[in-house]
């Protein structure tokens, strides 16, 4: 894949992560990793409330950045996916 090609993938998914957020002044990452139905929502929710009340955050789902990559639509219909 060429640098533009993933140049345009990484600006598609920009816009659509962070189009309509600011930038806080202190940068924080919180990531949270577990099994389907753990309470990953509730843990998120309780972290935010507990050590961040007030700000805002933007989720980043690995499954939900599949569509961003150019080769996707080939990549899902492949037996090895």
């Amino acid at each position: 894949m060429d640098e533009a090609t993933k140049r345009r993938a990484w600006n598609r998914a920009c816009a659509r992560l962070f189009g309509g957020c600011s930038p806080s002044s202190s940068q924080v990452l919180l990531s949270v990793g577990a099994q389907p139905g753990a309470g990953k929502t509730r843990a998120i929710g309780a972290a935010l409330r507990e050590f961040y009340p007030g700000e805002s955050l933007v989720e980043v789902i690995g499954d939900d950045l599949r569509q961003f990559h150019p080769d996707y639509p080939v990549l899902s219909r492949s037996s090895d996916a």
